[in-house]
C-alpha cells in the first residue's frame, strides 16, 4: 500500500533516527517527479508531554 500507486510492492528505504522524545525518518536523495531537482523527504514524529493533574 502506498500514497504513490508506482510505489506498491516495491521496497522503499527509509533512515530511522529516535531519541528521548522524537523519531525522525528519512528518505534517500531522489528525483522530484514535478520539476527534476534532487530531493530529500524528512518526518519528524515529537511525543508530546503530559502533564499530571
Amino acid at each position: 500500500m502506498s500514497w504513490n500507486e508506482a510505489w506498491s510492492g516495491t521496497e522503499q528505504v527509509r533512515f530511522c533516527n529516535v531519541d528521548e522524545h522524537t523519531l525522525t525518518y528519512t528518505s534517500p536523495p531522489a528525483q522530484n517527479p514535478f520539476d527534476g531537482r534532487e530531493i530529500v523527504h524528512e518526518v519528524t514524529y515529537v511525543r508530546e508531554k503530559h502533564h499530571a493533574g
